[in-house]
C-alpha cells in the first residue's frame, strides 16, 4: 500500500483531476494507492477529526 498526502498532489502528479479520497483503482509499482487529505495544519478544509477517519479506513484496508 502507498498513501499520498495531499489530493491536489496526487491529482496533479498522477494526471487524475477528480481523484476522490480513499483507494485509487491504478496501481504504483504493483502496490494499491491511497489518497489522504494533508495532514497541514494549513488545511482548513480537513479538521482532525475527519483526518483520523480517513487514517482508519487506510489502516482498515491495510488489515483485509
Amino acid at each position: 500500500m502507498v498513501a499520498f498526502l495531499g489530493m491536489g498532489a496526487y491529482r496533479h502528479a498522477f494526471e487524475a483531476p477528480a481523484a476522490p479520497l480513499g483507494e485509487q483503482p491504478e496501481r504504483f509499482e504493483g502496490a494499491r494507492v491511497w489518497v489522504l487529505p494533508s495532514p497541514s495544519g494549513l488545511n482548513a478544509n480537513y479538521q482532525m477529526g475527519a483526518l483520523v477517519d480517513e487514517l482508519k479506513k487506510l489502516k482498515r484496508a491495510t488489515q483485509a
